[in-house]
């Protein structure tokens, strides 16, 4: 059965939106090179006396990013270099285990952890290994390319040694079971790792090193993104870690609380001092939905969050208010939003499956449902611009005027599904999930809600 019109248009400002910051056009975009010249975006790096480019990095749209530097290259006239390098992508993601710069060499690229599981996995620890090691071999004729984007804190992980991975994990995982948001989670991550927060920066002896990044980190924090492995500052910080497990998890981490107090990080000497360039983030995607919004006809209102915005459950209702207000203003008939909301998890007895974006969706149905005035034509969606959304297959999901009629006497029903975190159940019963499969990109979530005209 085909969709109604609004949810096509729907899907078509949201496809608009992540078309603009797929990672091998922003780059390729972005990076131009000349004979003894890299140019990026307006910065100019003089390259001679460099015989030697090593590329490494980490992430969800990584790979997109290694696929469209080699386009660059390619294109030329690049400098006669020798090329190695190797980068940490999810399963699933990658074409090729390896991306050729032609005659000048390759580019690894290692599968390092599942679809759809956002945590770091010995195959992480081993890629990780690796990218140092190519790091640290780095000398005065060498420039490095690092490519960070989205999932890289957990591509790129190697922890202290005073901790264990799966006691890693498990912070990680309280933390974000609790409602802790990603400035927060890698806050604590920077504390817990030998290559994060600068450290891998601290290990490089090239003459050049240039980080390349697509951010998913509202405000675009540098230190954040990835956990800032080539960002010399600031430094970690173990007070502050400290501050944010006690807040999240009082009691639960004690042990590791005392570690990190005795820990101390004693840099090598800086060699180098790190560029980096955001390449494309959430403000880009939302910007090139509006174009499209307006190519489809459609008078739009746009914002793209700049910090934390709460609980999904929370946004949802806001939109859903909007919805409403637009229609009785009669002003804009497409709402565009960007952002990454939270979820705090129930128990895990009665935990079923979603992700942040479902569960949006959901509490801006039950908003709608709730409101026996509401008649008006609509679709509403919101999706990980990644392709993801919590440990499911859908990237989001969907609603439309259909869906609100359909479970208007089943409130109680959404709402429990809304308790246990499982709005995944109720859409795929209902068919309203949104399904993409990886993006190769990763710029936060991207929501879209038109009104009938």
């Amino acid at each position: 059965m085909s969709k109604p019109r609004l949810i096509d248009d729907a899907l078509a400002i949201w496809r608009a939106g992540v078309d603009a910051v797929r990672a091998d056009r922003v780059v390729a975009g972005n990076v131009q090179w000349t004979n003894s010249r890299l140019i990026v975006d307006e910065t100019t790096y003089d390259l001679r006396g460099i015989e030697r480019l090593v590329v490494v990095g980490a992430g969800k749209a990584t790979y997109g990013m290694l696929v469209g530097l080699a386009e660059s290259f390619a294109r030329g006239p690049h400098p006669a270099l020798r090329v190695s390098g190797w980068i940490n992508v999810p399963d699933g993601v990658a074409e090729h285990r390896r991306i050729s710069f032609g005659d000048s060499g390759s580019v690894e690229v290692f599968p390092a952890r599942p679809q759809g599981v956002n945590e770091p996995t010995e195959r992480v620890v081993e890629g990780s290994r690796r990218i140092v090691d190519l790091v640290r071999s780095a000398d005065r004729t060498t420039a490095v390319i690092a490519l960070w984007s989205g999932g890289g804190s957990a591509l790129f992980c190697l922890p202290q040694p005073w901790i264990s991975l799966p006691a890693k994990i498990a912070i990680t995982r309280r933390l974000s079971e609790s409602g802790a948001d990603i400035q927060a989670l890698n806050e604590v991550r920077r504390c817990l790792s030998q290559v994060k927060g600068g450290r891998l920066a601290h290990v490089c002896r090239a003459s050049l090193l240039v980080g390349l990044i697509i951010s998913d980190v509202l405000g675009d924090p540098l230190p954040i993104i990835a956990s800032g492995p080539t960002v010399l500052e600031p430094e970690p910080d173990p007070h502050r870690a400290e501050s944010i497990l006690q807040h999240y998890c009082p009691g639960e981490f004690d042990e590791w609380i005392t570690r990190l107090q005795a820990s101390s990080f004693k840099p090598e000497p800086r060699a180098v001092e790190p560029t980096h360039h955001i390449l494309a983030n959430n403000a880009t995607a939302v910007d090139a939905a509006g174009t499209r919004a307006v190519e489809l006809g459609y008078r739009y209102w746009m914002r793209s969050a700049t910090q934390s915005e709460g609980f999904a459950e929370g946004v949802g209702e806001q939109l859903a208010r909007q919805l409403i207000d637009s229609q009785r203003g009669g002003l804009v008939d497409c709402l565009i939003t960007g952002g990454e909301p939270t979820v705090v998890l129930p128990d895990e007895s009665i935990r079923g499956r979603g992700g942040r974006n479902q569960q949006l969706v959901l509490s801006a149905g039950r908003s709608l449902i709730d409101n026996r005035d509401w008649q008006a034509d609509f679709a509403l969606l919101s999706g990980g611009t990644d392709g993801e959304d919590g440990p499911t297959p859908a990237a989001g999901a969907w609603i439309d005027r259909a869906w609100v009629q359909r479970f208007a006497d089943q409130s109680s029903k959404v709402a429990e599904h809304l308790r246990r975190c499982d709005a995944y159940g109720l859409f795929e019963q209902s068919g309203n999930l949104l399904v993409t499969g990886p993006t190769h990109t990763n710029v936060c979530d991207l929501r879209i809600a038109l009104l009938g005209r």
